[in-house]
């Protein structure tokens, strides 16, 4: 039963670390300095250690994507007010 239940809430702990703002600032600092590597390196560009973080990256770019957009097509289509501009 517990194993079931851990089980059960590991798609929503991966979810939610892959749309966290930390993962993707560790991802861009990440990004950075093998870039920086990269300058003096070149072959660093074809190699899994830049490929991999840019891999996720991309997923993580694309998780918060597709979590972010609904809501932000529903507030598009409600137009701009005034209490909604105080809100922003």
């Amino acid at each position: 039963m517990i194993q079931a239940s851990a089980a059960a809430t590991l798609p929503g702990r991966l979810w939610k670390t892959l749309t966290s703002l930390r993962l993707t600032l560790m991802l861009l600092i990440i990004l950075a300095l093998v870039s920086l590597v990269g300058t003096v390196r070149t072959q660093v560009f074809d190699s899994v250690w830049f490929l991999a973080p840019l891999s996720l990256f991309v997923l993580n770019l694309s998780a918060c994507l597709i979590r972010g957009l609904p809501q932000a097509v529903r507030r598009s289509r409600l137009g701009l007010t005034p209490a909604a501009a105080l809100a922003l």
